[in-house]
C-alpha cells in the first residue's frame, strides 16, 4: 500500500503542479488507495505515519524532504466546514470506514456476515451482542479484531424503531420517541429477573389508549420504581407509540435521514467527538468562491499568516 502511494505521487514529483493541483492529487491518492485496507483492517500507526509523510509534497512540489511545511497536518486534515483543506485524517477515516463495515455486518445477511456470525456469535443475536456488550467466541482474526474496536464508537448512537417489540430489550438502546433512560439499572435488572425483558412484555394489548401499557400494579412496583415506570410509559403515550405486526428496526441516530452508518457521517461524528471545533467563518467561505483552487489555497494561507513572507521566514529560522 505504501509503495503504491509512493509510486502514484512519485510520478508527479518533478512536474510543475500548482498548489491546487498538488492538493487534488494528494486527496485522490490518500483517500483512494488505502480505502480497501482501512475498511477491513486497523492500519498500524507506523504505516499511517509513512502515508502522512507524503502529504509534505503539498508544500514542496518535488520532494518529500527538506522543504518548509506551510501548515501542520492537524489543520489541513479537517473538513472544509471545520476550517481545513478537506484532507482526510487517516486514523479517524479508517475508524469511520470500519464503523461502516460493522454496520454492514449488523444490517445485512451477506455471505461474509453469515460466516462471521456463525464463527464468533453462534447462540447470540447480533442485536444482543452489540448492545449487551457480550464477548465473541473463538479466536479472533485481524479483521474481526479491527471491527470489535468499533463497538464503543457505534453502539452509543443506536436507537430502536418500534415494530412488534419482541427484539427491543428494556434498558439497552433508546426507543424513538420513548425515554428508556428513565428506568434505573436496578429496576431494569428487576424486570429482567421477573422475565419482563422486551417491550412486548409491557404491552397489555388493551383497546383503550390509556390502558394499552401495563400499569405498575401488574409489575408490583411502588415508590421510586413506580414513578420511573410511570414516567417511561408516559413518554410512550405522549409519542403515540404502539406495537405493530412488523420487525423492530435498529437505526443509527446520527443519520436522521436513513438511519444507516455511512463513512462520511461517521467521519464527521468522530471528528466532532475529538473536539476539532468549527473554524472561522471565512475559512469555509474561501472554498465557495468562484476562483481557481490555487488562488483559494493562497488566500487560506494568507489569512492564516502562513505565506512565506520575510517575517515568517525569520521566525522559522531561515
Amino acid at each position: 500500500m505504501v509503495e503504491r502511494v509512493e509510486h502514484k505521487i512519485g510520478l508527479w514529483c518533478y512536474r510543475w503542479l500548482s498548489m491546487g493541483g498538488r492538493l487534488t492529487l494528494i486527496k485522490s491518492v490518500l483517500a483512494g488507495i488505502p480505502v480497501y485496507w482501512m475498511t477491513l483492517f486497523k492500519i498500524p500507526k507506523s504505516i499511517l505515519g509513512d502515508l502522512r509523510r507524503y502529504a509534505t509534497y503539498l508544500g514542496s512540489g518535488n520532494s518529500v524532504h527538506g522543504k518548509i511545511h506551510l501548515s501542520n497536518w492537524t489543520m489541513l486534515a479537517r473538513p472544509k466546514q471545520m476550517g481545513g483543506w478537506g484532507l482526510k485524517d487517516l486514523e479517524t477515516f479508517g475508524r469511520a470506514l470500519r464503523m461502516k463495515t460493522m454496520w454492514r455486518f449488523l444490517s445485512t445477511d451477506s455471505i461474509w456476515s453469515k460466516i462471521c456470525f456463525d464463527k464468533y456469535l453462534r447462540d447470540m443475536t447480533k442485536e444482543d451482542w452489540i448492545l449487551g456488550g457480550h464477548k465473541s467466541r473463538g479466536i479472533a482474526s485481524p479483521i474481526w479484531n479491527g471491527l470489535l474496536e468499533m463497538r464503543q464508537w457505534i453502539s452509543p448512537g443506536f436507537i430502536w424503531q418500534v415494530g412488534s417489540g419482541t427484539d427491543i430489550l428494556i434498558g439497552e438502546a433508546p426507543i424513538i420517541g420513548g425515554d428508556s433512560g428513565l428506568l434505573s439499572t436496578p429496576l431494569v435488572a428487576y424486570f429482567h429477573h421477573k422475565g419482563y425483558k422486551t417491550l412486548e412484555h409491557f404491552c397489555s394489548h388493551s383497546t383503550t389508549f390509556s390502558g394499552y401499557w401495563r400499569d405498575s400494579h401488574y409489575f408490583r412496583l411502588s415508590g421510586a420504581w413506580k414513578g420511573q415506570r410511570d414516567s417511561f410509559v408516559a413518554s410512550l403515550l405522549r409519542m403515540g407509540i404502539t406495537l405493530q405486526q412488523k420487525e423492530d428496526i435498529l437505526l443509527w441516530s446520527y443519520n436522521p435521514s436513513i438511519g444507516a452508518v455511512t463513512s462520511h457521517l461517521a467521519y464527521l461524528h468522530l471528528l466532532s467527538r475529538d473536539d476539532h471545533g468549527i473554524g472561522t467563518w471565512w475559512a469555509y467561505q474561501i472554498w465557495r468562491w468562484s476562483l481557481p483552487l490555487k488562488i483559494k489555497c493562497f488566500y487560506w494561507l494568507l489569512l492564516h499568516h502562513r505565506v512565506l513572507t520575510w517575517e515568517n521566514l525569520c521566525r522559522r529560522g531561515w
